[in-house]
Parts: structure tokens; C-alpha cells; sequence
């Protein structure tokens, strides 16, 4: 009886210790503590929800964390920036909060330290009786105030105080750096709060007309004033533009209001962007200024930006459609049909390159073929009526059957004018003069190929050659 007690005692001595361990294991280090015990604040970065800055004679600012949506959907790929939290002013607007100059206020307020404590003191000898600014930290546990006091001449540090709590705290001078910005320096200055990807479609009008494009998988189509493939090099060049679209400087009052963008006004384009959720969708109104810049009016704010996205807005709504004989890129075929005067073949592709008609050939000699019909572009486009071709035959013909998922099978046609089409769009188009008879050269070496053959790898070398002794039954 007297060992079984000693063995529970033993295992209770044992779970005890392990507990300690792993309680310990979650304890700070002893220089941890130390250095933690120098901060004016004992709060952590992402317990702040909002921040309250209030200085005399200045607009109050307030800033609030945005809280991501609950939902189950795939996270933005939007950056903010700095990458991290979204915060969004509150006071004097609502508008988009710079979120690299938060980060940065409190990445100085949560690791603010102390270099001296005093106790025995004077509010109005610190400054602290009247703070020149006061900055309160809102968290789930509470409202956390820091007043700030005066300068200590020569020594690069300020006066601060808890409020509601007797110490005050000399610290670094660095901590007004962050504070002494007028109430429109925490404005964004990214126009767009948003990436390609979040990006479903964007309309504009401008003197030119008005556009409509909608995402289509990866790329864009056009959606008004008519439906066809999307032009993807400007549409690359609208992207970038737009998504890289930043403000030089805010214009006051008196200026925004003898600058301010109206729908309608000579030289503007209203420009509206629709974002996947949870995201809003953006409305802004650009025109150019005097200097070659571009003015932007959005969310009640009016900005000078340096961009040339008014050029590529006030293309012809023509020039959005493709020119591009076929969507498809090399790397997209998995299977081509053509036929020519001279007969049909077939291309696949396999693991280790392409067959012609179920014969291996060299890569290029397939590749040198599709290149030229996926790199091919028109120099006009034009509508026609659904189903309508042009008389005759055509002189070579393509079937192209993309990989799974690579979207529908496209049939091209190229007629002896010049006359090229292509079955997933309503259009003709007019070829370059010598499309023609670069594919027909392509094909040619294409039929005359010679098969590629592959070498079986030599057998291994067995007995006193290889220096091994031969197998035995």
C-alpha cells in the first residue's frame, strides 16, 4: 500500500513539473521583462482598435481599424500601404487613412520608453497642465490618454503622462515626429484602395465615348459599346494606370474649389470601378490641370496626381477591341487542325513536345507555326453581321482546341485579300499583306519535318566490365 502512495506521489510530482514548464515556456525572458517594464504603455500593436489625436487649434483626428468582413471567401489580395491592417479616418472626413503612417504612430506608442520617471513634479513646469497634444488609444480593455508636454531643451525628449496616473515620463522627441501632422497628412494617398485582382470592371465616358469592361477569367472583355474580346495590352496599360494611381497633394478649400472636376466638364472623364467584395465600389471624375497634371475629385476630396491614365481614357472606343487573331497563346493549344491546298495535319501536343499526325517532330516545327498564327494582329477591325463570311474559300483554315479549361475551341480562317476571322467573334479582319505567305512558308517546313527519334538509353554494363560479378540463379 505504502509503494502504490509513493507512485501516485511521484506522478503528481511529475505533472506538476511539467506544468510549471509549460507555463514558464510562455513567461517573457527576464530581459524581456526588463525591457518591457521601460514602456509608458503596456499594450500590444494589434489590441488597438482606433486613436484619437487632438492638438489646440487643430481638426480632431480619428482613426479606426477596419475589421475584416466575417466570411467565408478567399481574402483580398489588395495591399494597403504597408501590407497590413486597413484604417480609415473617421474625423475630420471619412477617407481612407494613410496606413503606413498609423502603423507607424503606433509602432512608436506601443514601444514609447521611458528614459527617466518623475513623481515629484509641476504639471505647468512639464507643459502637462495644457498638453499640446493629447492621444488616446482605444482598445477592448479601455481608453489608454497620452498627454504630451513640453520639450526638454538639449536633450532630444518631451514630457508625457499618463492620464489618470501620477508619473510623468521624459522620452525620446521622435514621438512628435509622428504627431505634428495636420489632419489631412493621414489621407491616403493611393486613389484606388485595390489591385487587379479585386478589379470585376471599370466604365468610363469621356469625349471619346463611353466604355465598358468586365472581367472575363484572367483578362477583360468589352461590354459596351460593343461585346467583343478586349484589347489586353490596354487593358494592361488601364490597369497599371489605375492601380498605380497616387496623389501628389490634397488641394485646400480655396483651391479645390476654383480646381473642382465636374461630371460633364470640358475635358473630364468620370470614371467608375467595380471591386469585388467586400470592397465598395469607386467613383472618381479626372480632368487635366494647367501644369500637363491630372486633377482627381473622389470622396470629397480633390487631389493633383501625376499620371497618364487620361491618355489611354480618351483612346476611340474602337481602338479597345483586339486586333489579336486569336485569344489563345502558345502555351494554352493543346490540339491544332489545319488545312491548307496541300492537305490537313494534325498537331497535339505531348508530354516531351508535339506530333504531327501521331509522329514525333522537332519542337520549333510546331512552335514556329503557332507562334505566328497566336502572334498574328490585325490592322483594322470591324463588325458584322452574326454568321456572315466572306465569299469563297479560305486558303488556310486552323482549329485550335485549347487545354481544359483554356475556354472554347477557335476556328481561324485567312482569305487570299487578306480577310482573316475567327469563329468566337462577330468581326472580319484585315491581315497584314504578308501573313499569308509567312504560314504558308511555316507549313512547309512543318510537312517537311523529319520525325525525331529517340535513342533507348544502353544497358547497363554487367560482369568484370562494370567491375561487378554476374547474377547467380
Amino acid at each position: 500500500m505504502r509503494g502504490r502512495g509513493l507512485l501516485i506521489l511521484a506522478l503528481v510530482v511529475v505533472a506538476l513539473a511539467a506544468f510549471i514548464g509549460l507555463y514558464e515556456r510562455k513567461l517573457p525572458s527576464s530581459d524581456t521583462r526588463r525591457e518591457q517594464s521601460k514602456h509608458v504603455f503596456k499594450l500590444k500593436k494589434d489590441g488597438i482598435d482606433a486613436i484619437t489625436l487632438q492638438r489646440p487649434g487643430e481638426p480632431t483626428v480619428e482613426l479606426v481599424r477596419v475589421k475584416p468582413p466575417t466570411t467565408t471567401a478567399q481574402p483580398s489580395t489588395a495591399m494597403t500601404d504597408t501590407g497590413s491592417a486597413d484604417w480609415t479616418l473617421h474625423e475630420p472626413w471619412e477617407f481612407p487613412a494613410a496606413s503606413s503612417a498609423v502603423d507607424s504612430l503606433i509602432d512608436t506608442l506601443v514601444n514609447l520608453e521611458q528614459k527617466r520617471r518623475l513623481t515629484d513634479y509641476k504639471a505647468a513646469d512639464l507643459g502637462l497642465d495644457k498638453p499640446r497634444a493629447t492621444v488616446t488609444l482605444h482598445t477592448a480593455s479601455g481608453e489608454h490618454t497620452l498627454e504630451v508636454g513640453s520639450e526638454v531643451p538639449g536633450f532630444a525628449s518631451m514630457t508625457v503622462r499618463v492620464a489618470g496616473a501620477t508619473p510623468a515620463y521624459v522620452v525620446s522627441d521622435g514621438l512628435w515626429d509622428e504627431l505634428n501632422k495636420k489632419a489631412g497628412d493621414w489621407r491616403s494617398h493611393e486613389v484606388l484602395n485595390g489591385s487587379r485582382s479585386d478589379i470585376d470592371a471599370v466604365s468610363w465616358t469621356s469625349q471619346a465615348g463611353a466604355v465598358n469592361l468586365r472581367r472575363d477569367g484572367s483578362d477583360f472583355r468589352v461590354a459596351k459599346p460593343f461585346e467583343d474580346v478586349a484589347d489586353q495590352d490596354l487593358v494592361d496599360k488601364l490597369m497599371t494606370g489605375l492601380t498605380g494611381l497616387r496623389v501628389d497633394h490634397f488641394l485646400d478649400a480655396t483651391d479645390a474649389q476654383s480646381k473642382a472636376v465636374a461630371p460633364g466638364q470640358v475635358g473630364a472623364t468620370h470614371l467608375h470601378v467595380e471591386l469585388q467584395a467586400p470592397k465598395h465600389p469607386f467613383d472618381v471624375d479626372l480632368s487635366p490641370d494647367e501644369q500637363g497634371q491630372v486633377t482627381a475629385r473622389y470622396d470629397g476630396q480633390v487631389a493633383v496626381c501625376k499620371s497618364d491614365l487620361l491618355d489611354v481614357l480618351r483612346r476611340d472606343p474602337g481602338d479597345w477591341r483586339s486586333k489579336s487573331w486569336t485569344s489563345l497563346r502558345v502555351y494554352d493549344i493543346r490540339q491544332a487542325t489545319i488545312r491548307d491546298a496541300t492537305g490537313t495535319i494534325r498537331l497535339s501536343r505531348t508530354e516531351d513536345g508535339w506530333s504531327r499526325d501521331g509522329t514525333a517532330i522537332p519542337f520549333d516545327a510546331a512552335t514556329d507555326v503557332l507562334d505566328t498564327v497566336t502572334g498574328a494582329k490585325a490592322t483594322s477591325v470591324r463588325t458584322v453581321a452574326k454568321g456572315s463570311r466572306p465569299a469563297g474559300k479560305a486558303e488556310i483554315t486552323l482549329v485550335l482546341t485549347p487545354e481544359s479549361g483554356g475556354g472554347g475551341e477557335q476556328t481561324l480562317s485567312l482569305y487570299g485579300d487578306g480577310t482573316g476571322l475567327n469563329s468566337a467573334r462577330d468581326v472580319v479582319m484585315t491581315m497584314p499583306q504578308d501573313l499569308l505567305a509567312s504560314l504558308k512558308s511555316r507549313l512547309q517546313d512543318l510537312r517537311s519535318a523529319k520525325p525525331t527519334s529517340k535513342e533507348k538509353p544502353a544497358a547497363p554494363e554487367t560482369g568484370a566490365k562494370s567491375g561487378a560479378a554476374p547474377a547467380t540463379g
